[in-house]
Order: structure tokens, then sequence, then C-alpha cells
């Protein structure tokens, strides 16, 4: 046989762009430290307030320029919150202590400008295309209202001004905009709180570290039929869809129209019911971050050897997590804007021996 040699060719990756400017940021940082009863209780206090421009992003351009996009400033975003740190010794003792840690923070952004895109999304990339929107936190989530189906098993949403429509296939901005859907959320938690006990008991130590997130949302998988289509598998309750006139007074689930049927409809229409509101849950949760327990040898039996702070170890990590919400899942295993789940973080255990010689 005979093997084409290999050639060299050159490639642009992004085209030129004379009109960008550097990132500009503006940053204002307050701070207090305190400490109380001779240091065993101690604490500090952040206020932030960061205003970002002119933000660096892909841009869409005409495709008859040779480029179907380019990077350009395309963004400005401000973040403002605050954040706590608590340190305090509850018992403080030759053979026994205890020190507890709690460190939080509350964040809040906005984007303040957004270069908007002359290149409009389909009717069912509009809501899962909308992450950066002026007057709205970063990774906003928006989903359509839906209104359930018409008497030919349609899926239908309510219209901006309230009006029942159904997606048709091509829909653009010019038809469908962002006051068409709902505000739903971040996908990006505004709360993290971290709440951290050292305890020690002659030569055994243990500690764990619990770790809340709040403040988000995540969409999803919606119960359809046609994901056996696509995706080899049915979600519980997809089976009860659509299948005849008088369905619709029971179910919301759209069916499997045929291409000649009335009731046709496509895949531009079907997103209003995948990417409903109904299914955004907020995904407020706990996690045990961490758990150590540590054995300290005698150094007086491993000293004679030359061996010193000999300790034994057993970790456990993302042992299990406690949903504050109705979501069925962990929030980290599903893609928060399009629903789709994965595997969970599995608990890592972990044994371990060190020492110093």
């Amino acid at each position: 046989y005979y093997t084409l040699p290999s050639q060299s060719y050159y490639d642009v990756i992004s085209p030129e762009n004379q009109s960008m400017r550097w990132e500009k940021s503006k940053n204002l940082n307050l701070g207090a430290d305190f400490s109380m009863f001779n240091y065993k209780l101690m604490g500090s206090v952040d206020y932030y307030r960061k205003n970002s421009e002119d933000l660096f992003g892909i841009y869409s351009s005409d495709p008859t320029s040779g480029f179907n996009q380019y990077s350009a400033n395309t963004s400005s975003i401000l973040n403002k919150g605050i954040e706590l740190g608590l340190s305090g010794t509850i018992i403080s003792g030759e053979r026994m202590s205890w020190v507890s840690q709690l460190t939080a923070g509350f964040n809040n952004n906005e984007v303040t400008k957004v270069k908007v895109s002359t290149n409009s999304g389909t009717g069912e990339l509009l809501v899962s295309a909308l992450s950066v929107q002026q007057g709205y936190p970063l990774d906003a989530l928006f989903a359509y209202d839906y209104a359930g189906l018409n008497d030919l098993g349609q899926p239908e949403i309510y219209g901006a001004n309230g009006e029942r429509v159904m997606i048709e296939s091509g829909a653009d901005g010019s038809d469908l905009s962002i006051n068409d859907l709902k505000y739903m959320g971040t996908t990006i938690p505004k709360q993290s709180i971290g709440l951290n006990n050292y305890f020690s008991y002659k030569q055994v130590s243990l500690s764990f570290l619990f770790m809340y997130y709040g403040g988000y949302v995540t969409r999803v998988e919606a119960p359809d039929p046609s994901v056996i289509q696509s995706r080899g598998r049915l979600l519980e309750g997809a089976g009860d869809y659509w299948k005849a006139p008088g369905d619709e007074l029971t179910t919301n689930i759209p069916g499997l129209p045929e291409l000649s049927s009335p009731g046709y409809f496509d895949d531009f229409a079907r997103a209003g019911y995948t990417y409903a509101s109904m299914f955004v849950k907020k995904a407020d949760h706990i996690r045990m971050r961490d758990i150590v327990l540590t054995y300290t040898l005698n150094p007086s039996v491993l000293l004679k050897y030359g061996f010193t702070n000999t300790q034994i170890r057993a970790q456990v990590q993302d042992a299990f997590i406690i949903s504050l919400s109705d979501l069925d899942g962990d929030p980290d295993a599903i893609n928060r804007r399009t629903g789709v789940r994965g595997f969970r973080p599995q608990p890592i255990y972990s044994i371990s021996i060190s020492t110093k010689f």
C-alpha cells in the first residue's frame, strides 16, 4: 500500500481584531480582623467590589467574512460580596482539644454590559444559549413557561403577552426573545459555607469538613419518549405520553407524531417542553467534603529505630451529600444547563502511613 506524505498547513484560529482593548478592573476591598478571649476566638470580615470591563470573549461574525467567530471585548461584569472567617478553640488541654473553623462567602454578580451577537439562535438554542445577559447574573438560566398540550397533542408555551403559542421550525430572535422566557436563577452557587472541626484525644485526632452550597439552580432531564431514539434509554414517567385526542387532559408529555399526521410537530416545538420551567430545580445541598482520622504512634517505641512523628491516616473524600431541595441526585453529576445526568462523584477512600527518619 502507499501512504501519502504528511502535509504541513497553516490555520488562523482567530482573525485579527484591531479594536480589542486590555481588560480593565476596578477593585474595592475593606476588611477587619478581630480576636477575643485571649485569642481563643478569632475572625475576619471582608467586603469586596470588583467591576471588570472589556472582558475577552468569543463573538459571532458574518460567515461571508471567512470566519464564524472572533475574539473581542464582549462584556462587563460587577462582582460584590462578603467573606467571613471564624475560628474558635472550644477545648484546650494537654490530652484533649477541640478547634472549630467557619468560613463563608456570599457573592452577587451582574452582567452590566454585553455585546449581543448578530447571529440569532433557533428556538431550541435560545433558551440554552442565554448564559450571559445584561442585567442578570453570570450563567443565568432561562426556561419556557410551558402551557401544556393542545387537542392535537402539540406542546405549547405562554408567550410574553400570555398567549399560547407553539415554537415553530426556524423560529429566531425576531419571533422569540428573552421576554418569552422565565428567568430561573444562576447555575453558580451564590453562597458557600464551610464548617471544619478538629478533635484530638491523646494520640488520636479526627477532623471533618462540611460544605454548604446554596442560591443556585440546575436543569433536570424531562421524561420524554424521544430519548429512546437519541440516548437508548427511557426516563421514569416518559411512557405516559400523549397517544390520542383526550390524553392532553391527563398528561403534558408530548408524543411521537408521524410526519403526515395533523398534529405533527418537530424538535423546535418539543423544546418548549424539554426546556420548561418545571424542569428547573433548586440545587442547594450540604456535602461532606473530608473526613480524616489520624493515629500517632508512641514516639518512645520507634525513636530507638530512628523514626519520629509516625502516623497512620485514614481519609474519606466526598462521603455523602444532604439535599436541601426536591432535586433527586447530585448537582455535581448534572449538566446544569442541559439537565443531562452523569455519574456522581464517588467517595475516595485512602489509608497512608507517614514517618520521619
